[in-house]
Order: C-alpha cells, then sequence, then structure tokens
C-alpha cells in the first residue's frame, strides 16, 4: 500500500511538472507571435522578402531532391 501511495505521489509530481513547462512553452510561443506581429508592423517589406525567400527555400529543396 505504500508504494502505491508513493507510485501516485511522484505520477502527480510529474504532471504537475510537465503542466508548468506546458505553460512555459505556451508564454513563449504567445510572445513570440507578439514579438512577430510588432516585426511585420515596423518593416512590412521585410514579411515579403522573407514569403519570396521561403518560396525560394521550398523550391530548391524540391528540385535538389528531383535530381537524385
Amino acid at each position: 500500500m505504500q508504494y502505491l501511495k508513493r507510485l501516485i505521489w511522484k505520477n502527480d509530481r510529474i504532471i504537475s511538472v510537465v503542466n508548468d513547462l506546458l505553460q512555459i512553452t505556451n508564454g513563449r510561443i504567445d510572445g513570440f507571435g507578439k514579438a512577430e506581429g510588432k516585426v511585420w508592423e515596423k518593416y512590412p517589406y521585410m514579411r515579403a522578402l522573407e514569403e519570396t525567400n521561403r518560396g525560394a527555400y521550398y523550391n530548391r529543396d524540391y528540385v535538389y531532391k528531383k535530381r537524385i
């Protein structure tokens, strides 16, 4: 019975730690999203440049894979 109580306590502690880590991660995601929005507001031309470069990278990878 004592073993079962310790096991349950450890599981509760692990769940608590994982929940804390999820809250931290979600907070960071929200923060980066807000920062990204501010960057696009301040430098709108950068968004078009980023989207163009992203397309070039995807196309380059596709062409490279097709050659192999």
